[in-house]
């Protein structure tokens, strides 16, 4: 990944001081152009961990609203657990 950080992301919450900063500008201060670039650097930063293998494919997954949920009602004997899916369909 990127050894020289490009923008400095800060999300403050608790009490009265909620907000999320980049670069030291409030996210409702900044433009639609500037949210644009910023996305299209952390996607650029994206592909890189996942291709040095320091971000897993599945955690991008995670990002979207997934489809369907289920479980198995069937616990298992040996361990305790169930066994659980999650689907996407993007």
């Amino acid at each position: 990944m990127n050894n020289h950080p490009r923008y400095k992301f800060i999300e403050t919450e608790g009490c009265t001081a909620f907000d999320r900063t980049i670069n030291g500008k409030s996210l409702v201060d900044i433009s639609h152009e500037e949210q644009e670039e910023i996305i299209n650097y952390l996607l650029t930063q994206l592909k890189a961990g996942i291709n040095d293998g320091t971000i897993s494919l599945f955690d991008v997954i995670r990002v979207f609203q997934y489809d369907e949920y289920g479980h198995d009602d069937n616990v298992c004997d040996t361990c305790g657990d169930t066994v659980s899916w999650t689907e996407w369909n993007i």
